[in-house]
C-alpha cells in the first residue's frame, strides 16, 4: 500500500514536470545554423558558442522572426572567470536590426571557457551561448 503510495506520486510528478519543461523552452530553441539561418526563429535573439580559427575568437548574435526594428543588437565575447566578474574579450554592434546577425571577433587569450552574450537593446531580449573550452 504505501509503495503504490509513492509510485503514484512519483508518475504524477513526472508527468509535472515534463510538461512544465516542455512549455519553458522557447519557440527559437530550435536552432537555426549559425551561418546565421534566422528563418526557423520566431521572434528573439540567440547567442551562438563562439567559435576559434588560429588566434581568433568569433562570436555570433542573431535575430530573427521579428517584424519590429531593435535600436542595437550587440554580440560580446567574453571569458568565464570564477567568482570575478567575467572579462570582455570582444564585443560588437550593428543598428536598427530587424532580422540579421553580429559578429564580435577578438583574439584568444588563456585558455578558458568562453561565451557569447547577445542582447537587443532598448527591447531587453537577451541572451548566452554555452561556455565551451576555447584558446
Amino acid at each position: 500500500m504505501r509503495l503504490r503510495k509513492y509510485v503514484g506520486a512519483a508518475l504524477i510528478a513526472g508527468a509535472m514536470t515534463t510538461g512544465v519543461g516542455a512549455l519553458s523552452v522557447p519557440a527559437f530553441a530550435a536552432n537555426p545554423s549559425s551561418d546565421g539561418d534566422m528563418s526557423a526563429m520566431a521572434c528573439g535573439v540567440k547567442a551562438y558558442q563562439p567559435t576559434q580559427s588560429g588566434t581568433t575568437l568569433t562570436g555570433r548574435t542573431g535575430r530573427g522572426g521579428c517584424s519590429n526594428t531593435t535600436t542595437y543588437l550587440w554580440s560580446y565575447v567574453k571569458r568565464d572567470i570564477n567568482n570575478w566578474p567575467d572579462a570582455t574579450h570582444a564585443s560588437n554592434y550593428d543598428t536598427y536590426v530587424t532580422n540579421g546577425w553580429v559578429d564580435a571577433r577578438g583574439a584568444c587569450g588563456p585558455g578558458a571557457r568562453y561565451y557569447t552574450e547577445g542582447a537587443a537593446t532598448p527591447l531587453g531580449a537577451s541572451d548566452e551561448s554555452g561556455h565551451p573550452w576555447r584558446c
